[in-house]
């Protein structure tokens, strides 16, 4: 049985016939249907008798139907719906309708998200398959957003409207292994004193101490904000020794001095990668070198350039390979915090080819092109509090 799902924008709703009224006009557009074998629904009963087959069930036992229709959280309306069928191979079947008036906002991206790595945590899903027309870009542009690689393509697939159907067909591994997470948010101060006062004026609760990074001349406070993901305030140590290279996260640029100079700021986020190497050779951009790092008895692998610059000027992860069993987070007391989410949006997305990168992480973050009213990269994370959401950025 399907379970409600929910994401910073979407409330994802188990499917069921009373979803029918609701979908229909949505769903009643016929510019939805130009790329594939189906029509408009006639009316709402039309809608309840095919969602009432649906929850039936298919008819090889040895596959799982698990449907959800689309909602709005800010308005209570919806906006479409996402259908997967998982097989007893472990593999998922993907299909989806976005109303045509929620294209371009992320939506079928951000749901599509959060029903996979739901599917891929209950059921052990080992990868999704989805078929689409050669002329759906839409559709095309989704998949590849989200990781999916071409795997193949069928000539004359399907006839329907007049007109030959070829197919692409494209596959997203999802075994845990493959997939990178949102390890840590980084935010930078002069002083480890003002990050902390800065970060508890915001959220309302206080820091733990960490520990200092010898290698690079800093040290640290951390958040715990639960599911094994931390806030991190870091500053210069003023006792530590100036390090070899230029100090992670730009902390030694003038650029960075001066806009930590007007205040603290979320400049970054770390991601967790099961194998660096492999993951840093896919980052959409470079990462740097791979540097082995410790404090106290953490040990870990982190890429940092050369230069100490932020990778997409903070809006592309670092990468950070864990190699002791135990987690920053594991150790921190509950704060009362929990990430709700991590958007941020760049002049130049495109042109970094962040979506055919590295961008296989929870549903929690979005990054996407500058908004028109933002000309400067930008990041911010909403953070639930005892007191409230809150928002901390750059």
């Amino acid at each position: 049985m399907s379970v409600v799902l929910e994401t910073p924008r979407l409330r994802l709703e188990p499917l069921s016939v009373t979803h029918a009224e609701a979908l229909f006009d949505g769903l009643s557009n016929p510019a939805l249907y130009d790329f594939v074998p189906q029509d408009p629904p006639a009316s709402p009963a039309e809608m309840r008798n095919r969602f009432a087959r649906v929850l039936k069930g298919p008819a090889d036992d040895r596959a799982i139907w698990q449907n959800w229709a689309i909602k709005i959280r800010q308005n209570d309306s919806y906006a479409g719906f996402i259908e997967t069928t998982i097989r007893q191979d472990k593999s998922i079947y993907l299909a989806y309708f976005v109303f045509i008036s929620h294209w371009r906002q992320g939506i079928a991206r951000e749901g599509v998200r959060a029903v996979l790595e739901h599917l891929r945590a209950a059921y052990g899903a080992k990868e999704v398959i989805a078929e689409m027309d050669t002329r759906n870009l839409a559709s095309i542009g989704l998949v590849e957003s989200l990781g999916f690689t071409r795997i193949g393509e069928t000539g004359n697939a399907d006839f329907f409207k007049g007109q030959a159907s070829n197919e692409y067909r494209y596959r997203l591994a999802l075994d845990e292994d493959q997939m990178i997470t949102l390890d840590h948010l980084v935010v930078a101060a002069r002083t480890l004193e003002e990050g902390a006062a800065w970060v508890e004026q915001i959220l309302g609760v206080a820091t733990q101490p960490g520990g200092k990074h010898a290698r690079m001349g800093t040290h640290n406070r951390l958040l715990n904000l639960g599911n094994s993901v931390y806030l991190e305030i870091i500053a210069i140590d003023p006792d530590g020794a100036k390090p070899i290279q230029p100090r992670w996260f730009a902390l030694d640029s003038s650029a960075m001095q001066a806009r930590l100079a007007n205040g603290t700021a979320l400049i970054h986020w770390v991601a967790r990668s099961h194998d660096i190497e492999r993951d840093a050779a896919r980052s959409p951009v470079a990462l740097g070198i791979i540097h082995a790092m410790e404090r106290g008895d953490f040990r870990w692998r982190i890429t940092i350039p050369a230069d100490g610059h932020l990778p997409g000027d903070g809006l592309v992860p670092t990468l950070i390979q864990w190699d002791v069993d135990d987690h920053p987070a594991k150790r921190l007391p509950d704060s009362g915090c929990r990430l709700v989410s991590l958007r941020g949006s760049h002049p130049e997305y495109e042109s970094m080819h962040l979506p055919a990168g590295i961008w296989r992480i929870p549903p929690c973050v979005e990054i996407g092109p500058i908004s028109r009213n933002n000309v400067q990269p930008f990041l911010e994370a909403v953070i639930a509090t005892p007191g409230g959401n809150k928002v901390i950025a750059a």
